[in-house]
């Protein structure tokens, strides 16, 4: 019987896969898309009540060019990530593949081994080499 602590412990302990990663690089770009928007002519978003002029309005620009200074710097960063993220999931399904190919390869290994063993066979088939095990950080 399962607890649901243990579910959760071990949805905690499964690792993304190749969509999961596709997944994650279209949110990051589409938070990155929302931030460099919200970044843009934020005056707008100021209702008509709003005060301009003197002083206020220089610390206003002032802060609004700060402002987007910093949504392009999170949006960049938020870009970066979708890369990795992209990256991630190009090498999990390049390795995903590797394995899909060894295991129809051993697959067949294990039906010609079958034939030699009941002599139809006069070669002992070689058993495939195994990809390499592929990165810790993504569920194949």
């Amino acid at each position: 019987m399962s607890s649901p602590v243990g579910e959760t412990f071990q949805e905690l302990l499964r690792l993304p896969t190749q969509v999961e990663f596709e997944q994650a690089a279209r949110r990051f770009e589409e938070a990155a898309r929302l931030v460099e928007q919200a970044g843009q002519r934020p005056q707008r978003a100021m209702g008509p009540r709003t005060m301009w002029g003197g002083r206020v309005t220089a610390q206003t620009n002032d802060v609004l060019r700060r402002s987007r200074a910093d949504t392009g710097r999170v949006a960049s960063q938020l870009l970066s990530m979708a890369a990795e993220c992209r990256r991630r999931a190009a090498v999990t399904g390049s390795v995903a593949s590797d394995w899909a190919a060894y295991d129809s390869a051993y697959a067949s290994y294990e039906s010609d081994l079958a034939a030699y063993n009941d002599g139809a066979a006069d070669v002992a088939p070689t058993p495939p080499s195994a990809p390499p095990a592929g990165p810790g950080w993504a569920e194949f």
